[in-house]
């Protein structure tokens, strides 16, 4: 599961993996990486300077990910895009969209100036799947 940054690295790692290229920060790719039971993603950058956005996903795995319609941080519209991209090549992705919601709607512990991100809301929704996500991958 990743928030924000570290949703782009998610889908980055995936992405570099599928141009058989292991991340800057790694000198020697692992030969026996686990695969991935799933993938949680909270409002990740899709746009420029992204892996994910030109490379097809190495591994498949299931994909639950929530955007925030609003997104003043990122282009939810890209990734939106590049989601059900990946969806019609064969990632199960499960896409949220909360169309009120801005980055960070579900962090409650938001410093004051920055409290008006928060959505209860939307955050108890993607709580909700997240929970049922997990649940269906332990099986």
């Amino acid at each position: 599961a990743g928030w924000s940054h570290g949703a782009w690295t998610i889908m980055d790692y995936f992405a570099l993996a599928g141009a058989r290229r292991a991340p800057s920060s790694i000198k020697h790719a692992p030969e026996d990486a686990p695969s991935v039971a799933g993938a949680i993603l909270f409002y990740p950058h899709c746009g420029p300077g992204a892996w994910s956005r030109i490379a097809p996903w190495a591994e498949k795995p299931p994909t639950l990910a929530f955007l925030a319609g609003q997104d003043s941080v990122v282009d939810a519209a890209a990734c939106k895009a590049r989601l059900e991209d990946l969806k019609s090549n064969g990632v199960a992705v499960d896409l949220t969209v909360y169309p009120a919601a801005d980055h960070a709607f579900d962090d409650r512990g938001l410093e004051p100036k920055y409290q008006y991100l928060y959505n209860a809301e939307a955050e108890a929704d993607a709580t909700a799947k997240y929970a049922a996500f997990l649940r269906q991958l332990n099986g």
